[in-house]
């Protein structure tokens, strides 16, 4: 009876000892660890050794941290035909980016082209770099380029520098601020407002509003100092997917101040009612 119950503390130790080693990292002489290898055997003497799991280095460390996945995505928020009481318009308004959580590249566009006089009424084109500052905004800064405009009538091309901040307001109310400085010392700003207020979850109904100031005059390119432009619009969309959604809907458009005397002066419009039909595209 003793020899079974000492061959029996005997199996349990031999049983334990992987186990043991495992948990605390001391590698035994002969042992075959889980993963299959084998250590050599030792001298009865020999210190024991134990296997440490160290932390990563500092750079190590600093380079997983660093690493970040990269995406992109382009929303194409307006194209669409516009007509009313003044010529018949198409227009766009769109925007893209690509980068990680914190810095991206930014793209905005926008323009309109008079189909009756088959020119364009406003074209511009911006690249920023984007910066996340907050948990729904970013601070935004670059360059936007405003391209020529019925030459023969002397509407040159513009280059500004760009300064903005844009997010979400509480309730998800959409805000873009944008400072603009041109080549000929021209400050001018911009404030763009938009709501998706969901009917159901495919009905969408998306007011915007947008108010243009200028701190000095522009007489090339017929803007006026103080308030120059108004514009507000309400769409209605059906989101047939994310992806793709049509919308019909209204668009005013009112020049002000100063620039509405430079409007009456070239004898051109200075409000629009139109009524608007496009689609809405993200991908």
């Amino acid at each position: 009876m003793r020899h079974i119950t000492n061959l029996l503390v005997v199996g349990m130790i031999v049983c334990a000892a992987p186990a043991w080693a495992q948990h605390t990292g001391a590698v035994m002489p002969g042992m075959v660890m889980p993963d299959g290898a084998a250590t050599a055997p030792v001298a009865a003497d020999a210190p024991a050794q134990v296997n440490l799991v160290l932390p990563a280095s500092p750079a190590a460390a600093s380079a997983v941290h660093r690493h970040e996945d990269l995406y992109g995505a382009v929303l194409i928020n307006q194209l669409e035909y516009r007509g009313g009481s003044g010529s018949n318009i198409g227009a766009w308004e769109g925007e893209a980016y690509y980068g990680g959580d914190y810095d991206k590249i930014w793209i905005n566009t926008r323009g309109e082209y008079n189909d009756k006089a088959r020119s364009l009424e406003r074209a511009e084109l911006q690249i920023l770099y984007s910066r996340l500052i907050g948990y729904f905004f970013n601070a935004q800064i670059g360059v936007r380029q405003d391209f020529p405009i019925r030459p023969a009538e002397g509407t040159p091309a513009r280059t500004h520098a760009v300064i903005g901040i844009e997010g979400l307001l509480p309730n998800l109310f959409g805000v873009n601020l944008q400072l603009f400085i041109d080549h000929r010392g021209t400050v001018a700003a911009r404030f763009e407002g938009s709501y998706d207020a969901y009917i159901t979850q495919r009905l969408v109904l998306q007011p915007q509003v947008e108010l243009n100031v200028a701190a000095n005059a522009d007489r090339q390119s017929r803007l006026g100092s103080g308030f120059t432009r108004l514009e507000s619009g309400l769409r209605l969309r059906y989101e047939l997917t994310r992806e793709f959604a049509p919308y019909i809907g209204v668009q005013y458009e009112r020049v002000l101040g100063e620039t509405a005397s430079i409007y009456k002066r070239f004898g051109e419009q200075r409000d629009i009612l139109s009524g608007t039909a496009g689609i809405r595209l993200f991908f």
